[in-house]
């Protein structure tokens, strides 16, 4: 996977994953599944004089024909009415097709701007509109939602349904070649030894994914095909819209639409790069953006369970929630970034802008993963048969998983900064009056509790880092200092800005942060107002230069 989200895989690729796991290991691969543009194609307005191929055809059968007339939205009904009167009656008397095939007509407006609140109304008759922002950074989204945001389409959407109408864009995607173009990727990845190939149907909407799956399914027959669902985007269905906050109600709509096409495994995922969010929310994390809580996974799950098919799950998933997954039984958990380190680009995508490092697995982090899993697994079946055993596997679980910080701190020690920073603890500090704790992420401000704002990895030996201490001030009471510092706390947390990294600590009478950037940005984020600085300092960057060795001999007397 590259920062384009999933793309299709060579020859190289393949033969470089053969090489590493063919026999040994199950192997599944992301194709391109991304429904080109190209496929979509107007609606065609077709002047009544080029209808008769359409009336008269070869076999004599009349072929279906919706005509759409054309107007603009200042068109009144004293002209639509009289227009549509004579298309009818042209129709009645066999002029231009026939009456029990071509008895349907279609309105096709065209707005120059954006939809207004004045727009909506006189769309609630028809509908154009331009393209929206979102559909432009994004290469189109589903159908309708490239012209209008969910709370008018949704709007609309009902009230075409109490008024008969069917509400459609005027471009139309065209499934038989979608398809075609999705199983290329399968095959290839089928012929080439992969187990299994995961596909999306981004961006068609619930229709037109149910005739996708139940296709893929049927060409796939005997190797299988997972069809993923985005969870973090809006689901579009002919008469309603799912948007991100009814995305449990999307879901299970979805997996209803996917059992249907008699797919067995299906994926859950949150791969936009537009506005990225994980999929499992977590429960200590003010004002999460994530989409899922487990308690709804347990709900979804349910479902599945009774539909008979199997869930695959993906986005940003961290260690703490692929345990709890694991508990639940989950058929399978992708996990990429926690079991890989950072490395520089390599050649083949040093051109591209939006990458600024590669991953590559450690040895340390797969197994670690995959002992978390197991664990979960484990925990499960015995939690029944020997519910001790299983909470000492919980509890041996989290002291793992705490392992990420501490087992990251030990093996700083095996380099030379490692080393150094060792060696100063009992020069610098009293060692018998302080303490040291490992700071978890934030959700709720707890005296002497360290946190970390931000679940990202940095460097904190690169870029710009400030460290501030501050007293509590007199005048404030020592829960509106705690509660002060969670409100600028949670504030920075969602609009972190240059910020890539913060860890703070609060106790009843002071405050000690650090924050860090990529370039040094002076921020008081208010905690002036709550404390009286002690110290400020932002680290300077020292470098050394070595002077080349010379070779003018000295003599004694020198």
């Amino acid at each position: 996977m590259t920062s384009a989200g999933e793309v299709p895989i060579g020859p190289e690729e393949y033969t470089e994953l053969n090489a590493a796991a063919a026999g040994r290991l199950m192997c599944t691969t992301n194709v391109g599944v991304r429904v080109n543009s190209r496929l979509n194609g107007q609606r065609p307005v077709t002047a009544s004089s080029a209808t008769d191929p359409l009336v008269h055809t070869p076999d004599g059968h009349p072929r279906p024909l919706t005509v759409r007339l054309s107007i603009t939205p200042d068109t009144g009904e004293r002209v639509l009415e009289p227009a549509v009167e004579a298309l009818h009656k042209r129709l009645g008397g066999g002029e231009i097709g026939s009456a029990e095939v071509h008895a349907r007509s279609a309105l096709l407006v065209f707005h120059e701007q954006n939809s207004a609140e004045d727009d909506i109304r006189s769309i609630e008759k028809a509908i154009e509109a331009s393209v929206r922002v979102a559909s432009r950074r994004r290469l189109g989204i589903q159908s309708l939602l490239n012209v209008l945001v969910v709370e008018a389409l949704r709007r609309l959407l009902a009230f075409a349904e109490r008024s008969g109408v069917r509400l459609t864009y005027r471009y139309q995607l065209d499934v038989n070649s979608a398809a075609p173009t999705i199983w290329t990727g399968l095959h290839t990845a089928q012929m080439n030894g992969s187990s299994a190939g995961k596909y999306g149907v981004a961006p068609m909407t619930l229709e037109e994914q149910a005739l996708t799956v139940e296709t893929m399914t049927q060409w796939t027959r005997g190797w299988t095909a997972v069809s993923a669902f985005y969870v973090d985007t809006p689901l579009l269905a002919a008469r309603e819209v799912y948007d991100d906050s009814r995305c449990e109600e999307a879901v299970v709509v979805w997996l209803k639409m996917a059992r249907g096409g008699s797919a067995q495994i299906i994926l859950f995922d949150s791969p936009d790069r537009i506005n990225p969010r994980h999929l499992v929310r977590q429960s200590n994390l003010a004002n999460d953006t994530r989409v899922l809580t487990m308690e709804a996974i347990d709900r979804i799950s349910k479902c599945a369970m009774e539909l008979g098919v199997s869930m695959l799950w993906s986005g940003g998933i961290t260690s703490h929630q692929a345990y709890e997954l694991a508990l639940r039984r989950v058929f399978g958990i992708f996990r990429r970034s926690s079991t890989a380190t950072k490395i520089a680009v390599t050649a083949e995508f040093e051109r591209d802008p939006r990458f600024a490092a590669e991953n590559e697995p450690t040895e340390f982090g797969v197994r670690r993963i995959h002992a978390v899993i197991q664990r979960g697994f484990l925990a499960n079946a015995l939690h029944e048969r020997e519910p001790e055993l299983a909470k000492k596997i919980e509890t041996k679980t989290g002291q793992l998983l705490d392992c990420r910080t501490q087992g990251a701190c030990q093996e700083s020690k095996r380099c030379v900064g490692g080393r150094a920073y060792s060696d100063l603890h009992e020069l610098v500090f009293d060692i018998a009056a302080s303490a040291s704790e490992f700071p978890e992420l934030f959700g709720k401000v707890k005296f002497d509790q360290p946190y970390h704002l931000l679940n990202t990895s940095v460097d904190w030996q690169s870029g710009s880092t400030r460290r501030y201490i501050g007293t509590r001030l007199v005048e404030v009471k020592p829960d509106a200092f705690v509660a002060g510092i969670g409100k600028i706390a949670t504030t920075l947390q969602q609009s972190p800005g240059d910020q890539d990294s913060v860890i703070f600590c609060v106790s009843e009478d002071y405050l000690v942060w650090w924050e860090h950037s990529q370039r040094p940005v002076e921020r008081s984020f208010g905690l002036e107002r709550l404390s009286k600085e002690v110290f400020t300092k932002t680290a300077s960057s020292v470098v050394w230069t070595v002077e080349p060795y010379s070779t003018v001999r000295r003599t004694d007397a020198e």
